[in-house]
């Protein structure tokens, strides 16, 4: 593991190629004496900043990031509870997008929008996940309160919005499906049929009104948690449910949910795959949590349960899967590594000293960079294959 010690606390990162990724941090709303800002990061048998950009006024606080791969850089950013414009091309919009080099260190803003309403507060409503997908020319964000939307990542053209019952926990964005969750549901959108021509390798030729068309064409697929306490472990893993109940939702919507009586929480969801689910679950109040892993029916649509596994922590933090690895920040600022039928292979013990607040793999796979409250930014190689005994 190499790790880099930077001047403020990291909330997010994403990779723009296999050895260099941003991160973003700072010191929240209004800055408090830290900047909020922008890290490129490379990694070249050493771990080291390569150059920063400041955000102009310091009063929004950087919480989410990804960027494409033409260099199209999405910024999400606390939501400023004085500006009701719903877009505009100033620098206060929640949504900023910047067109960034690593080999001109260089990172310049294009424009910001406001996707979602203002909140009574900024430190109510920021924007809690930015993520390309359908070959980068989809933009999935969402809010801390629970609003998700999909836009055209050229025209930032909203074609597809949600709004949760809850505040958001965690979200995913993986070639046209989305999952999320809240404390108590995990969802699961299938967006293949309205918005199919996105995904074919940067074709732009789609015309129409997305916005009116998406409704009748998206499949979502939901699994409740209840909060009856159950005090055997075993009993608290998500058990297969004999009966999966449907009922119309919206529109043509359909729901599918499976109930269980636990006093669990989701905390964090991630795609391996589009046909996989992993789900961080929390036992409240911290007693413990585990992991599992759903496979997706894009013809039902149903989640079927295929695995658990408990986790020597009392609580996650953090959750990232890649195409052969899930990796998983704990409340001991840990990471366990584990494979995708969710056997631990290898524990990192202090992997930070605060709490991890994003894990990240690299486009093959091969590395994981976690980033911390702590000031710190960890990149770590991953072998060609692990011993399960190694845990």
């Amino acid at each position: 593991m190499y790790k880099a010690a930077l001047d403020c606390p990291v909330f997010d990162a994403c990779f723009a190629t296999e050895n260099e990724f941003l991160v973003v941090g700072g010191g929240g709303p209004g800055g408090h004496g830290v900047p909020n800002s922008i890290t490129a990061m490379k990694f070249d048998e050493t771990l080291a900043p390569a150059f920063s950009y400041k955000l102009e006024g310091n009063t929004q606080a950087p919480s989410s990031v990804d960027v494409s791969r033409s260099g199209l850089l999405a910024l999400g950013c606390t939501r400023e509870a004085s500006d009701d414009g719903e877009a505009s091309n100033d620098y206060d919009g929640h949504l900023k997008l910047f067109d960034y080099d690593l080999r001109a260190k260089s990172i310049q803003f294009s424009k910001s929008v406001n996707v979602f309403p203002a909140a009574e507060s900024e430190d109510d409503l920021y924007q809690r996940f930015t993520k390309f997908g359908a070959n980068d020319q989809l933009l999935a964000v969402g809010s801390s309160l629970g609003d998700i939307a999909i836009l055209d990542a050229d025209t930032l053209k909203v074609v597809f919005t949600k709004k949760l019952p809850a505040r958001l926990e965690s979200m995913d964005f993986k070639g046209l499906s989305v999952v999320a969750c809240t404390e108590s549901n995990l969802y699961v959108w299938n967006l293949s049929e309205k918005l199919k021509s996105y995904d074919a390798d940067y074709d732009t030729d789609t015309e129409g009104d997305l916005d009116e068309e998406v409704a009748d064409a998206i499949e979502s697929a939901a699994v409740s948690i209840a909060t009856k306490g159950v005090n055997d472990v075993a009993r608290r893993r998500l058990q297969r449910v004999s009966s999966i109940s449907r009922s119309t939702a919206i529109e043509t919507h359909h729901s599918y949910s499976v109930t269980i009586t636990t006093p669990d929480r989701f905390r964090c969801v991630a795609f391996s795959d589009a046909e996989m689910v992993y789900a961080a679950i929390n036992i409240s109040p911290r007693k413990g949590a585990y992991i599992v892993s759903y496979s997706i029916d894009s013809e039902s649509p149903t989640l079927k349960m295929t695995a658990t596994q408990s986790l020597k922590t009392t609580a996650v933090t953090a959750l990232a899967a890649s195409s052969k690895y899930v990796a998983v920040g704990n409340a001991d600022y840990s990471i366990t590594l584990l494979d995708l039928n969710l056997k631990a292979l290898k524990s990192i013990k202090m992997a930070h000293t605060f709490s991890i607040t994003s894990l990240n793999f690299s486009p093959s796979g091969t590395h994981l960079v976690s980033t911390s409250v702590d000031a710190t930014v960890a990149y770590t190689k991953l072998h060609a294959a692990y011993s399960t005994s190694s845990y």
